[in-house]
């Protein structure tokens, strides 16, 4: 029983790394799509845009910091 529990732990660590993972992808791809529609109709400026851009990088910092720490357990 502890094995199993030992392999259930492994597993499911690895799934959440794997969803973590897709979520950086996509949200790299809405990223990009969006600051395009936004920024070709006039919706933010180039000082929101760039504070936008600033708030993204932090987040995907962190997540990046997220999955180095997943991936040495």
């Amino acid at each position: 029983m502890r094995f199993f529990l030992h392999d259930i732990s492994k597993i499911s660590v690895s799934f959440f790394g794997i969803a973590i993972g897709t979520l950086g992808i996509a949200n790299k791809t809405v990223k990009k799509c969006l600051s395009t529609y936004l920024r070709n109709n006039g919706f933010v400026t180039q000082d929101e845009f760039n504070a936008l851009n600033n708030s993204v990088k932090e987040i995907e910092s962190k997540q990046n910091k997220i999955e180095e720490q997943l991936s040495q357990k």
